[in-house]
């Protein structure tokens, strides 16, 4: 939530990464980006099977296979 006495523009930079999960093999593509970003990463829901995965700044602790 932003306050009257912050500005968007000081809050740190987010990686928007959108999927479509209607398709093969989505949601496993979806499910390891989680992971690799452990809890940097959270998975908003856009409705219709498709997510949006937000990333905060600080980089993923493994690479997603």
């Amino acid at each position: 939530m932003i306050r009257d006495t912050s500005s968007i523009q000081d809050s740190p930079q987010e990686t928007l990464i959108v999927f479509d999960c209607r398709g093969p093999g989505a949601k496993n593509r979806l499910h390891r980006e989680r992971r690799a970003w452990g809890s940097y990463a959270i998975i908003e829901s856009l409705g219709y099977g498709r997510v949006v995965l937000v990333v905060r700044p600080g980089g993923a602790r493994e690479l997603a296979s």
